[in-house]
């Protein structure tokens, strides 16, 4: 059995699901905007959290910087994230 994904991480991959890229501010801009509705309120913290989670999963293999360049900012999910995300909803 795989670990099981943190609350960030479970709307990072949802958001990501159908496999398109994204830009990673686009994606933290969004997590944030779900944790700050979810939590009702302003959470001090959340993009930095949001940023490290995301690295974190770029680490674990869930997601990995899609396209070439020094610094890209581009993600994409894997299928190590997608089976991840098939598990922690059932």
């Amino acid at each position: 059995m795989a670990e099981k994904i943190s609350f960030i991480e479970q709307i990072i991959l949802e958001e990501m699901k159908n496999g398109e890229v994204k830009e990673e501010k686009e994606l933290t801009a969004t997590a944030v905007s779900v944790v700050n509705s979810k939590k009702q309120g302003n959470n001090p913290g959340v993009t930095k959290r949001v940023v490290a989670v995301l690295q974190e999963m770029v680490t674990k293999g869930y997601m990995v910087k899609a396209g070439g360049g020094l610094f890209n900012k581009k993600i994409q999910i894997t299928e190590k994230g997608k089976q991840a995300l098939a598990e922690s909803q059932q």
